[in-house]
């Protein structure tokens, strides 16, 4: 199992503060997909005549691209779940108390999948992370710390390896970006984007803003 993150918003609780803070993992199955998202990702590149270096990153390119890429990438065999947390500028939070509290409703949600795939094994699953790096410690520890705790029946962790990675020379990190881009728009209203991956949304889950207690599944535009 491979697992990509990339997250949007910020943990702020200052007026200039994003309202939210989101992260998304786009997950698949072999290194044979992982493979073949890649090379469509490049073919997406050569057919509109841009740079193999050019970065599909949700905010900062127009609509067409965004249309054009995840019309391609739904084709291909990933699922995804996103977790969001409203923030309260009445609630203030300590910056690892929101990356733990956002990343476990993650996990909650993503360790189904990873059940059904350690099933599918003669052995355990030791599954591969690659997160987005904002550069943030105290991120990264919240999300290993979480992720560790991600543990099958028999008490044994699901994930092996997690390592951060730089989304301009990574096209699966900048399809977890315009994964994640695609929901946040639709939390602000805009759902043009979510809609044409939707068969790949395993969950959706918002945090109350007031209780934090979660709202999986959520349908909230």
């Amino acid at each position: 199992m491979y697992i990509f993150i990339d997250e949007s918003g910020d943990c702020g609780t200052k007026s200039t503060s994003a309202t939210y803070f989101a992260i998304t993992a786009v997950l698949l199955e072999s290194e044979d997909e992982v493979h073949a998202c890649e090379t469509l990702i490049q073919s997406i590149r050569t057919d509109a005549c841009l740079s193999r270096r050019f970065e599909f990153h949700f905010r900062n390119i127009g609509h067409a691209h965004r249309i054009g890429f995840l019309n391609a990438v739904s084709k291909m065999p990933f699922s995804y779940a996103t977790c969001l947390l409203e923030k309260s500028p009445t609630i203030e939070r300590e910056k690892a108390d929101l990356y733990q509290h956002v990343l476990a409703g993650l996990v909650a949600e993503l360790r189904e999948m990873l059940l059904i795939a350690r099933a599918c094994k003669e052995g355990p699953l030791a599954g591969k992370v690659t997160a987005d790096d904002n550069e943030d410690p105290v991120y990264f520890r919240a999300l290993r710390e979480q992720f560790r705790l991600c543990r099958d029946e028999e008490g044994r962790s699901m994930i092996g390896k997690i390592r951060s990675g730089r989304s301009h020379t990574s096209d699966m990190l900048q399809l977890a970006d315009m994964v994640c881009g695609a929901i946040v728009q639709s939390y602000h209203g805009e759902d043009v984007y979510r809609r044409i991956i939707a068969s790949k949304e395993i969950a959706y889950r918002i945090l109350n803003k007031e209780n934090d207690e979660g709202d999986p599944n959520s349908d909230r535009p």
